[in-house]
């Protein structure tokens, strides 16, 4: 009901925690962007979360979350975009089913260094389902997750009129 004292100190800033101008030079550089190879999807690193705009916010809002509640929209009204953003946590599950299951291309951009309020970016990682290297990181750091690959042969044939069961494991 009553604002709390974290409201009043970010007067003026969004989720994204930028002001208006911040969020008009990200979305003037999203536009700006180069074009990009169908089947990538950009997140932009903002280091506490992950931010995604346009239609891979609407991409994301489906995949993760299963609704457009989600979705946002930054920018002046002649000029806006659409975001949501994702925890570190959600943003890694994502990366595994799009790289994995969907066989999707990812772009992980942040903010350049000495860039002004939003307006400079530069492309930090980039993954594809074949090169995982970039993000190895993010997608199998978690204990919990890394497992060692079992893998287990079977092979039957019929050998003197009797049924022999070959069986291999690494």
């Amino acid at each position: 009901m009553y604002p709390t004292e974290e409201a009043r100190d970010n007067k003026g800033r969004n989720e994204l925690g930028m002001d208006a101008k911040g969020e008009t030079n990200l979305v003037d550089f999203f536009r700006n962007m180069p074009a990009r190879v169908p089947g990538t999807v950009r997140i932009f690193d903002r280091q506490e979360f992950y931010c995604v705009l346009g239609d891979d916010a609407l991409f994301v809002a489906d995949t993760v979350f299963k609704t457009h509640s989600v979705l946002k929209y930054i920018g002046r009204s002649n000029n806006c975009s659409a975001y949501c953003t994702l925890t570190p946590t959600a943003c890694k599950a994502f990366l595994r089913d799009a790289l994995t299951a969907k066989q999707l291309r990812i772009e992980i951009w942040q903010q350049a260094e000495g860039g002004r309020r939003g307006a400079s970016w530069e492309l930090a990682r980039q993954a594809s389902p074949g090169n995982l290297q970039e993000v190895e990181d993010l997608l199998f750091l978690d204990a919990d997750i890394v497992a060692s690959p079992i893998v287990l042969a079977l092979r039957t044939k019929v050998q003197d009129g009797q049924c022999v069961v070959g069986a291999a494991y690494a």
